[in-house]
Order: C-alpha cells, then structure tokens, then sequence
C-alpha cells in the first residue's frame, strides 16, 4: 500500500499539500461557517451570504475533497476527520436553520 507521499506523486499533487490540504479546509470551512452563522443572525442580505459565508465553507470543501481526496481515500489519515467536520458542518447548518439560536449572534451586529 502506497504511502501518502506516494500517493501524492501518483496523483500528480505537492506532497506538502497532500498533508496540509486537509487541515487548510478545515480551517477555512469552519471560518465559512462562522461568517455564514453571523449572517443569518444579523439578518444579512443574500449578497453578503454569498461573499463571506457561502464562498470560504465552498473553498474549504473543495479542498477538503479534491485536494486531499479524503472524501474517497479511506488510506489518508485526515479522512475520518474530513467526513465528521463535512458531516457536522452539515448537521449544523440544518440545526441553525431548524431552531434559530443563531439569532443569538446577532448582539455582535
């Protein structure tokens, strides 16, 4: 079984971003998710969703999936990490838009 500087050169990508990839889109997932939440607490207009929250948790995925592909390669050591913060980002952008707590936020406005 190949290792993940192996599987980096075979799949033509920088082995340093092979590694760092995953936590880089986490990092700016979870950014995304905080703009996104401030957003809809603050009441924001469509457009501001689009370039703060919607735009960073958009970047960060795709990173997450195509750069690392984490999503698919169950030998990459970020891929149980990946499927939780893609799935628990998931669940709570469902939660926040179920039950508004995110309103809450909105003193930061």
């Amino acid at each position: 079984m190949p290792n993940a500087d192996e599987q980096a050169t075979m799949k033509n990508i920088n082995p340093v971003l092979w590694k760092l990839g995953g936590p880089i889109g986490n990092f700016i997932s979870i950014l995304g998710a905080f703009f996104l939440l401030r957003d809809i607490a603050c009441g924001a207009t469509k457009l501001s969703w689009y370039l703060w929250g919607g735009w960073l948790t958009l970047i960060g995925v795709t990173l997450l999936i195509l750069l690392t592909h984490a999503w698919a390669d169950e030998r990459y050591p970020g891929f149980l990490i990946a499927r939780l913060c893609i799935t628990g980002g998931i669940l709570i952008g469902i939660v926040v838009l179920i039950f508004p707590g995110g309103l809450l936020l909105a003193k930061t406005c």
